[in-house]
């Protein structure tokens, strides 16, 4: 993997991390809403290239299996509730 790939990948990530324990310490729930709405296309690039990688492995074993039905889920979830969320 391309170092920029490498990079780029690590910066969502902490974007993401970053934005989910703002939303978490938050005091006012629509302040919670509002960073929650942000954090989700970043937790769905994360989901979307963890499915891809994944998926480029020559072998999937069991395990591999369950975590990428479970991304799976987790990104029809997400892209199901942002719209609403965005709309607050």
């Amino acid at each position: 993997m391309p170092v920029t790939a490498r990079l780029g990948f690590g910066a969502v990530l902490v974007l993401a991390v970053l934005a989910l324990a703002i939303a978490a310490t938050s005091r006012h729930s629509y302040q919670r809403t509002k960073v929650a709405a942000v954090a989700s296309p970043l937790i769905l690039a994360l989901d979307v290239t963890a499915v891809t990688t994944a998926l480029a492995a020559p072998a999937l074993p069991w395990a591999l299996r369950i975590a990428v039905a479970v991304s799976l889920s987790r990104i029809a979830f997400t892209a199901w509730t942002l719209p609403r969320l965005a709309a607050r």
